[in-house]
């Protein structure tokens, strides 16, 4: 793996987003060139991403915005509510991930299927 200074975040579909932001940043704070970014990054995914990425045409995995779009076209991930709502239902807590960690992820993915939503619209139930 190239030598970074800043730790670099492993990239999942549960927290898709946030992960290629710090990993951007990690980029930016390196000055690595496009080149090196396209060939560190396919070692910090995980789970479908993977499998994901190994099944891109080559020219998706040529730069690094039209490979964010392309995989988060296969994993469903967007801004659209239907395709979140799809991912909120059927995620599940990993393994290794905390209450609070999958907690926070339902959070963010719920905010995104149903942005019309607030917490007060639901009763308080007991």
């Amino acid at each position: 793996m190239a030598k970074s200074s800043i730790p670099l975040p492993e990239i999942c579909v549960e927290d898709f987003e946030h992960s290629w932001t710090k990993f951007r940043l990690a980029v930016a704070a390196n000055k690595w060139e496009k080149e090196k970014e396209l060939t560190v990054l396919p070692a910090l995914l995980r789970g479908k991403l993977v499998e994901y990425y190994v099944s891109l045409e080559d020219e998706k995995k040529a730069d690094p915005e039209t490979l964010r779009k392309a995989l988060m076209d296969r994993a469903g991930i967007s801004k659209d509510p239907l395709a979140s709502a799809k991912v909120f239902s059927e995620r599940r807590q990993g393994e290794q991930e905390t209450v609070t960690d999958f907690e926070g992820a339902l959070k963010k993915l719920f905010k995104e299927a149903y942005p019309e939503e607030t917490a007060s619209t639901y009763p308080c139930r007991n």
